[in-house]
């Protein structure tokens, strides 16, 4: 792990600091980089991702645990610490000036992932291309964000009430290396609150307690650099995808056109959605609010891998006149709906009931436990079904009703994702 620190409030957190940006990969572990041209027009297709992989993050957090004298099991990420602002993808030009090629806001929490679709001028064509066979030195990916630290100390005073004098006891409760001035800072505001707990006029014979905590945050800008050529360099897969320039009077070939997710995917159990036309590839990550182009037209193939594991959903879509737009069906999800409006009207103040998915095919079973009430009669959620539709039924257990005499059966099946309680 390149660095790591623990919170200086709670020594159980730890806050990581991510290196350079990677690559975002393809199922098979390529690097998700795509040049695709056609004379001197040309898109470059880059995912990149800011975290360490599990087993690097795994293997840290075990080094600082031994290094600080915990179980690995006491510590736990912690996260806001760190931000990424933006992603940036640069190229070295034969001068050695370095020329900006576009940029995107990479997703907001860990990983970090960015997926960068650039269109690449004629006069750097070359350049990229190299870098997309392996080349380093040309082509590089800047990642920008900042780190948010901060000191912390309290100060905790003890002294006899009922008087201006006497001994003070002072306790004192920072991380070794802490800002001298902040445990200074602590000292002032706890005396302050001591002196006016005293002037109040405490009955003599008791203890007066006081303590004061003193935060000094501190931002710390960050820049994270990658070469793309050396992400690429030793893999077997390609990376440049050539097409011929239409002849003089024929029609051109259809340039890049958007691909999305038409719905809210954030919260779904998909990990990726590669977007696939002829040569062409286009990447979508979570949290899927953003289209990639993909060069090309007419039909695309969908293969979306799940955070749930199993084996990836493949599916035809075809093009509409702006892109592709991804719906539940195309990526093997169905939309569960549960509807309990008609116990409220009867007088229900809460609703609870363990749905189970059973797939007949080769989705993915869940189960799933739902509350209902003044805060919402009504939810849904996506299963992966890998098919078009739901692929399976539903099985409600454990249907609970506030009030009691309310409580329809205990056992509720059905072969739509519609569920009515």
């Amino acid at each position: 792990m390149p660095n790591a620190f623990l919170d200086d409030a709670d020594p159980t957190i730890v806050h990581v600091v991510p290196g350079d940006p990677g690559p975002a990969r393809s199922p098979s572990g390529t690097p998700m980089v795509t040049l695709i041209a056609s004379g001197d027009t040309a898109v470059l297709n880059l995912g990149t991702v800011w975290w360490p992989g599990e087993a690097e993050l795994s293997a840290g957090l075990a080094a600082l645990a031994r290094e600080v004298g915990r179980s690995p099991g006491e510590l736990r990420v912690g996260a806001g610490a760190v931000t990424a602002r933006s992603v940036s993808a640069w190229i070295r030009a034969g001068d050695g000036s370095e020329h900006e090629l576009g940029r995107t806001t990479p997703s907001g929490t860990p990983p970090f992932s960015a997926v960068l679709s650039l269109a690449v001028p004629a006069e750097h064509l070359g350049a990229v291309r190299r870098a997309c066979l392996g080349e380093p030195g040309l082509l590089s990916v800047r990642l920008e964000g900042e780190l948010v630290r901060g000191h912390t100390a309290t100060t905790v005073l003890e002294a006899a009430a009922g008087g201006l004098g006497g001994e003070v006891s002072r306790h004192r409760v920072h991380l070794p290396g802490c800002d001298p001035e902040v445990i200074a800072a602590a000292d002032r505001l706890a005396e302050a609150r001591l002196a006016e707990a005293r002037s109040a006029g405490s009955p003599p014979g008791g203890v007066l307690r006081v303590s004061a905590t003193v935060r000094q945050p501190s931002t710390v800008p960050l820049t994270r650099t990658a070469d793309v050529g050396a992400w690429i360099r030793g893999t077997r897969e390609p990376h440049v995808f050539e097409y011929e320039k239409p002849a003089e009077g024929k029609a051109p070939s259809p340039g890049p056109m958007p691909v999305r997710v038409g719905f809210d995917a954030s919260g779904s159990p998909i990990e990726r959605v590669e977007a696939r036309c002829g040569d062409a590839v286009a990447v979508l990550l979570p949290p899927f609010d953003r289209p990639a182009d993909l060069a090309g037209g007419g039909e695309l193939t969908a293969v979306t891998s799940y955070r749930t594991g199993g084996p990836a959903y493949r599916r035809t879509v075809r093009a509409g006149a702006s892109g592709w737009t991804l719906t539940p069906a195309d990526l093997g999800l169905a939309e569960i709906r549960v509807d309990a409006a008609a116990l409220r009207d009867r007088g229900a103040t809460h609703v609870r009931a363990e749905v189970h998915y059973q797939p007949s095919g080769e989705g993915t079973s869940e189960r799933r436990v739902i509350e209902l009430g003044p805060g919402g009669w009504t939810t849904s959620w996506h299963v992966v079904s890998r098919a078009p539709d739901m692929a399976g039924e539903l099985l409600v257990t454990g249907l609970a009703v506030t009030p009691s005499t309310l409580a329809g059966p205990a056992f509720l099946r059905s072969a739509t994702p519609d569920l009515v309680l």
